[in-house]
């Protein structure tokens, strides 16, 4: 592992990296995995510890669940916006069962968003699932991300920003 302070690699890591034949990973840490990254693309703050491995270290990461190939991401299906997996799974929380109460008979209708909003706590949670296959999680992770970040831009009422 190293930390990286530029927003790009620079040429000479990547030539070395490269003439050993590894490959560039960063910690996706929802769901505590190393993903293959593109080492031309500028990295953002969250990629900045790479970690570089060998192609047999990753296999055995990968037969660990410890790894993701990003090649090996297929199209998932869409989300049923009536499966409401969010409040199911609150309901196992003793703690948060009087808060679910006023959750479910709150009046939704009039709240353009809530379907967006439900959509992204819902990938998020489908990403903790560890019955899942570790690209279905990350692919999950992903799109939660993608989803609170639309909400935030449309400047949606359920996240406050300080």
């Amino acid at each position: 592992m190293l930390r990286v302070n530029e927003t790009t690699l620079s040429p000479q890591l990547r030539a070395a990296v490269n003439k050993l034949n590894w490959q560039f990973y960063r910690l996706v840490p929802g769901i505590n995995a190393l993903a293959s990254i593109d080492p031309d693309q500028p990295l953002d703050a969250h990629q900045r510890n790479v970690f570089i491995c060998s192609n047999a270290c990753a296999t055995t990461l990968q037969q660990r669940n410890l790894l993701i190939d990003n090649t090996q991401l297929t199209p998932l299906p869409a989300l049923s916006p009536y499966e409401m997996l969010w409040p199911l799974s609150l309901a196992d929380y003793h703690y948060a069962q009087p808060l679910l109460i006023g959750w479910q008979i709150a009046d939704h209708s009039k709240d353009e968003r809530w379907q967006d909003y439900q959509a992204a706590l819902d990938c998020y949670l489908l990403s903790q699932d560890q019955k899942l296959p570790l690209t279905v999680r990350y692919q999950r992770l992903l799109e939660s991300l993608r989803r609170f970040h639309d909400l935030i831009e449309a400047g949606d009422g359920h996240l406050q920003r300080k």
